[in-house]
């Protein structure tokens, strides 16, 4: 599928010229770009409504930066390489666990640990962390004009801290 995010040129009623048009990011890009894990934790249609709901009222997600695609697109794609395989192998493990009576007997409410695996890391999902992770482990040059070293060391920090603070 395509990002609908940056600027895009259409043709109004043919004859008024090229009409330039913003979008901001939508929650439906995300969730397209979440759907590999979504199928991988066999989540039903209820439960992948209540992850996004839950995503946009607990996080801010959406940013103007996402308007412009050299940031956009970088950070949807590592969003796609870098998180949804990570949430994969925390929920297979966090299931894996499960399978071993010394730990699982352990577990009180088993429902509600699936669901905290699920929603692990949920947090990375918004512009904050994505911005700062990116920034942090990515070698690639960032748009136009990149950050400065000092920008991408403040906005790791502000990632990392954010994260710690907003993950149980």
């Amino acid at each position: 599928f395509t990002y609908k995010i940056g600027l895009y040129m259409s043709s109004k009623n043919g004859n008024e010229g090229n009409v330039a048009r913003r979008f901001t990011f939508f929650k439906s890009t995300i969730r397209k770009i979440m759907e590999p894990f979504f199928s991988h934790a066999s989540m039903e249609e209820w439960e992948r409504d209540e992850f996004m709901d839950s995503l946009y009222h607990r996080h801010v997600v959406e940013d103007y930066a996402y308007q412009d695609d050299s940031t956009g697109i970088l950070l949807m794609d590592w969003l796609r390489d870098k998180v949804v395989p990570h949430k994969i192998a925390v929920y297979d493990a966090g299931m894996a666990m499960l399978e071993i009576p010394a730990l699982s007997d352990k577990i009180k409410r088993k429902d509600e640990f699936i669901w905290n695996l699920k929603a692990h890391d949920m947090s990375k999902l918004c512009f904050m962390e994505l911005y700062g992770y990116y920034l942090k482990f990515h070698p690639q040059p960032f748009g136009f004009m990149p950050p400065s070293p000092e920008q991408k060391e403040m906005a790791w920090d502000e990632a990392w801290n954010h994260h710690q603070k907003h993950n149980q």
